[in-house]
């Protein structure tokens, strides 16, 4: 789920940077959370130490032995609460965090973090109003910025966002919080500039550890090969015969550039013929597929490109070896881009050849015609929906971008979460373990049944294993859109999975509840993703 470019964008060094270099082996100075006077012994060792030697747990239990012992000093709760982030323990965080703020309401620290934490729990409106609290207190407190630069982005500001994340940096330059998210700020970019890099430089020469470095730091080093060969190069360029130029000129001047590529359809999935080289591909057409293409490890080979590095991929099932390729140009439909990133994978799932990740073309408003069987492509500031056809009415809901990946406000059985739409996919929808043990309690023990399944469901080879729960009954999904008339659905059969829980959330550093699949999408007669605006708009037929 993690975008091309949250992978790749980490992986530039300045200056002769060490890669994997163990922090214990680094001195930095202010680097452990805010310093609080304590008299650590034998019996009571040193949480800050332990913190910056990434003992990460037993810098958690220190805090809290140190808290018992002066349950006054607010300055151990905020480091227990930053230990506990880096934990992905994000419940403890919120509730230490709100200890905190009743200790001392007038705290910034205290309301900035757990803006942070609430931001991890997938609660943004309640953290936007602690981030505002926060800066309202100390305009410069260093949790207060980073929360609410993140709130910029999530509202689709990555001016604003990346103005204040780095004014976090200049605060404590020398911790990894702020820098991570200057770094996943950048990745919106079509192109990086030297003072991302020297961003980058910044972020990797701390060598981070905990939640949420961990998966960004593990595919760092074999990802350095492609980025040094995109410097000052768009991925995915259009170059004919509409170029990258046209296509910037009506998003500034007006009017509309646009192209049409025609598709299979495979059950619900949308197939994507594509061309690279002298190689015709099958591409399935996924939302969450980031913004590179994913081809089988035999299609590949007959592309016969130079290898630029091995890395890791990683999918419903885990994590797996792959193979990183820089193709020269693809076409599709009438247009040809430039500059394609490549990833290989043995476990593909269906009948196809790749993967074509939706998140590169973020800058399109893209229509799914089901009928048709057609994708326009349009850019441009006049860029929109089509108008519904003649007996037919269209549903228009506004959506978040997430690491690149369509978010929308769901209700399931009237219980509010963030759900993302997932065009790779294959259920209507499902939901994770977390809201299906809620809803099972509300709706009754009876009513689900916990189970451990086993086998390959998509990408990856390092996990098999997946814990389900069965709802015996439909769950009612509920969609308000911006007609007024909200958009229900019946999700049958109806489960939840830890897919969710255990990966998905933990990558993204955000708590989704529910996941809608390719089968909800192509509900509609024609779908069309309008990034620019934000707006997924969905067409049917009036007896639907």
């Amino acid at each position: 789920m993690l975008r091309f470019w949250k992978t790749v964008n980490l992986l530039w060094a300045l200056c002769g940077l060490c890669i994997g270099v163990s922090p214990a082996a680094w001195s930095f100075p202010g680097a452990a959370p805010p310093s609080v006077k304590t008299s650590p012994t034998a019996q009571s060792p040193d949480p800050e130490k332990l913190f910056l030697q990434n003992q990460f747990e037993a810098a958690a239990k220190a805090y809290r032995q140190a808290i018992q012992r002066a349950p006054q000093q607010i300055g151990l709760r905020i480091g227990l609460v930053r230990t506990l982030l880096r934990l992905d323990r994000w419940e403890e965080a919120i509730s230490e965090a709100e200890a905190a703020i009743r200790l001392d309401p007038r705290n910034a620290d205290a309301h900035g973090i757990l803006a942070c934490a609430l931001l991890r729990a997938g609660e943004p409106d309640h953290a936007q109003d602690e981030a505002s609290r926060s800066l309202q207190l100390d305009p410069k407190d260093y949790w207060g910025l980073i929360a609410q630069g993140r709130l910029y982005e999530w509202n689709g500001d990555d001016a604003r966002a990346r103005t204040l994340l780095l004014q976090a940096t200049d605060i404590h330059p020398l911790w990894p919080e702020a820098w991570y998210y200057v770094v996943d700020e950048a990745s919106n970019k079509d192109t990086l500039g030297l003072s991302d890099f020297v961003d980058l430089a910044s972020y990797l020469s701390l060598c981070p550890k905990g939640h949420p470095n961990t998966l960004t730091m593990e595919a760092l080093p074999s990802h350095l090969p492609l980025l040094r060969r995109l410097i000052n190069r768009t991925p995915f360029e259009p170059i004919a015969p509409i170029s990258q130029s046209q296509m910037k000129a009506v998003e500034t001047g007006g009017g509309v550039q646009s192209f049409s590529v025609p598709v299979e359809l495979a059950g619900n999935y949308v197939v994507v013929p594509v061309q690279i080289g002298d190689v015709q591909a099958r591409l399935m057409f996924d939302t969450g597929g980031g913004a590179d293409i994913t081809l089988s490890s035999a299609l590949a080979d007959k592309l016969q490109l130079p290898l630029i590095s091995r890395s890791l991929i990683y999918g419903v099932n885990g994590k797996e070896p792959t193979r990183i390729y820089l193709a020269p140009s693809m076409q599709m439909g009438t247009e040809t881009f430039a500059t394609i990133p490549i990833e290989t994978s043995s476990s593909l799932p269906g009948n196809f050849d790749g993967i074509l990740g939706v998140s590169a073309f973020t800058d399109y408003v893209i229509t799914i015609d089901y009928t048709k069987k057609t994708l326009l492509f349009a850019r441009g500031k006049d860029a929109k929906a089509p108008p519904p056809e003649p007996d037919d009415y269209s549903v228009t809901i506004p959506f978040h971008l997430q690491e690149g990946d369509i978010v929308v406000r769901t209700l399931f059985n009237a219980q509010p979460t963030w759900s993302l739409v997932d065009t790779g996919a294959d259920a209507e929808g499902l939901v994770s373990l977390r809201l299906a043990r809620l809803l099972q309690q509300k709706m009754g023990a009876n009513s689900a049944r916990e189970l451990q399944i086993q086998g390959q469901f998509g990408i990856g080879t390092s996990d098999t294993h997946q814990k389900v729960i069965v709802f015996r009954e439909p769950l009612t999904l509920q969609i308000e859109s911006q007609e007024g008339t909200p958009l229900k659905w019946q999700i049958n059969p109806a489960f939840g999975a830890d897919l969710l829980d255990s990966q998905i959330n933990p990558a993204e550093d955000f708590e989704f509840g529910g996941l809608l699949g390719t089968g909800f999408v192509a509900s509609a007669k024609r779908a069309t993703i309008d990034y620019p605006h934000r707006l997924l708009v969905l067409e049917y037929a009036k007896g639907d």
